[in-house]
């Protein structure tokens, strides 16, 4: 390992909860298991940076690193770029690739559908959360009927 390598994590999704976009500098709750494997890093002296597209914006950079510094111990390098010193990246939608083939290391598959009915209830969550609860506005704002949206309702208060 070279003398300047970094090893890049991912904001959302990986180190910070992510259901929705609530504004440049709201940052999700910790993901517990990937803010203790940073903070093993640092102890460790390595060079952790976060990886994210929220580096653009000065609002988001000020945001990640008052978390990182709440949640990790100190800030954390900000950046939206990778570079041959990058030794892997922790991320939520990278999908390994072989080096020179092309080819998917392990079972990538998955990465890339979601189930309908997570998708479905998502959305329908949304919806609630936008309507402030109102089941009529949510069905309409969805395009299916209210009798539709009770029984999902009801199916997710039975299954949660």
């Amino acid at each position: 390992m070279s003398e300047n390598s970094w090893i890049g994590v991912d904001l959302d999704r990986t180190l910070a909860f992510y259901d929705e976009f609530r504004g440049e500098d709201h940052i999700g709750e910790p993901i517990a298991p990937m803010v203790e494997r940073v903070k093993s890093w640092l102890a460790e002296g390595r060079d952790v940076r976060v990886l994210t597209a929220r580096a653009r914006s000065q609002i988001s950079v000020a945001a990640i690193q008052e978390w990182c510094r709440q949640h990790v111990g100190q800030p954390l390098p900000v950046t939206s770029e990778k570079d041959y010193s990058m030794i892997c990246l922790y991320d939520d939608r990278a999908v390994q690739v072989e080096p020179n083939t092309g080819a998917l290391i392990g079972d990538a598959e998955h990465v890339v559908v979601t189930p309908l009915k997570l998708l479905e209830r998502r959305e329908i969550e949304k919806a609630m959360r936008v309507t402030g609860g109102d089941k009529k506005k949510a069905a309409q704002l969805l395009g299916i009927g209210r009798a539709t949206l009770y029984r999902r309702l009801a199916d997710y208060a039975a299954n949660p």
